[in-house]
């Protein structure tokens, strides 16, 4: 079947059609049910919650057009465990997001790619309008900042009722319980949960995970907002040009459903060889991998410096680039102060600590058969172009930060 852009037609689309072919309630709910039983082809893109629709009352009443006034405002969609960014529309009606739809500015082609977002990024008015979400600051009832032990009442969390505080409540207790603490015990004592970054958090150096540092450390790029370096890589239509694509702990599928997957299937269907590294084989591995090496939790840094082992002995690194734009890799070029011995390709063929990094070293860590190491070393190091992908969930762990820099220097 030829793959289609199907996307939400207009109100005035659909009602036309419901009176010209005598869509009525009851066909309507007939053939939804046949459609159910009947393996989907193609490509499908489904509208968001539409605005209401009046009720009739009879079963056989031709169904109603849809409401379609209002302004159609473009929007970002905001995270969800995805980078993407795609393009989103909502349309508003006084002052209230009524429905949603992707991006359908211009016809889908590989040169101009509709940068559609998935379900879940359109799900979003689900979020904004869900009735669970948290609309105001609150506070346990019988905790009280300032760290006096008899007013914590820790053995309270999770059975405590919440009440109400105001924003200028809340912003105080935040800014002084900070200083408390980070004045008491220092920075590490703050621990950012959540997944993205915050500026004021990362200047006061509070620990938000293995791959930020590293990154900036390694690549030059100084990251203020203190996110994962990925601002670091290039266009993501560059990946169209790739020959060999390698995914380290990546699910498409899961994380970034809408148009990076969609690229890489097009990179796909031009030919590139995808390499999926994960403990499990999941959804975005299967819809797009040519090769699945499943390594254990946490193992990859081993994994990589075992590649490290196999590109050094055979000579399949590019000594050039390394000897002009890098520091560290080998004792005649390291920082001014460093110690020599320090050096990444000695401490790869164990020429201090008598531990070759071999891949059958690398092999007892990670799990992955020494020649499968071998072949991913080969592809990564002769197979050009080759765009070579991690993700901060590598680094959730402990000494989750050797993930970052063994990805960094075998890349």
């Amino acid at each position: 079947m030829e793959e289609k852009n199907i996307s939400c037609a207009s109100h005035e689309a659909v009602a036309a059609s419901q009176q010209k072919h005598g869509l009525t309630r009851r066909s309507f709910l007939k053939w939804a049910g046949v459609a159910a039983t009947v393996p989907t082809l193609g490509q499908l893109v489904a509208c968001a919650p539409q605005a209401k629709m009046a009720d009739t009352g009879s079963d056989d009443a031709p169904a109603p057009a849809l409401e379609d006034e209002g302004e159609w405002k473009p929007y970002r969609c905001f995270r969800l465990n995805c980078s993407a960014s795609c393009i989103n529309y909502a349309l508003v009606k006084d002052g209230q997001v009524v429905r949603v739809k992707t991006d359908d500015r211009n016809p889908d082609s590989e040169d101009m790619p509709q940068q559609r977002g998935c379900l879940r990024g359109q799900a979003k008015m689900n979020h904004v309008y869900g009735p669970d979400r948290l609309k105001y600051p609150m506070k346990r009832k019988n905790w009280e900042p300032g760290g006096d032990p008899a007013k914590i009442n820790g053995e309270l969390r999770g059975k405590d009722e919440w009440v109400r505080i105001s924003w200028d409540e809340a912003l105080d207790i935040i800014a002084d319980e900070l200083t408390r603490i980070i004045g008491a015990y220092g920075n590490e004592a703050v621990m950012r949960a959540g997944l993205y970054p915050n500026p004021v958090l990362t200047a006061l150096g509070g620990s938000q995970g293995g791959w930020v540092y590293p990154s900036s450390m390694m690549t030059g790029y100084q990251n203020l907002a203190g996110y994962y370096g990925a601002y670091l890589y290039n266009d993501r239509l560059d990946i169209l040009n790739a020959k060999l694509i390698v995914l380290d702990g990546n699910n498409p599928s899961w994380s970034a459903l809408g148009y990076p997957n969609k690229v890489l299937l097009d990179a796909k269907r031009r030919g590139a060889k995808i390499v999926g590294i994960n403990p499990f084989y999941n959804s975005g591995l299967g819809a797009i991998a040519d090769e699945w090496i499943p390594t254990r939790p946490a193992a990859d840094a081993a994994l990589f410096i075992g590649c490290a082992y196999h590109m050094i002995e055979n000579d399949l690194q590019d000594q050039a680039f390394l000897d002009t734009y890098t520091v560290g890799f080998d004792a005649d070029h390291m920082s001014e102060g460093a110690d020599p011995k320090d050096n990444f390709k000695d401490y790869v063929l164990g020429t201090y600590d008598g531990v070759p990094k071999t891949p059958e070293w690398a092999s007892e860590i990670c799990g992955v058969e020494p020649e499968v190491i071998r072949s991913l070393a080969t592809d990564m190091a002769t197979i050009k172009p080759a765009a070579i992908f991690s993700c901060s969930a590598v680094t959730r762990g402990f000494r989750g930060e050797q993930a970052a820099q063994a990805f960094f220097t075998v890349g």
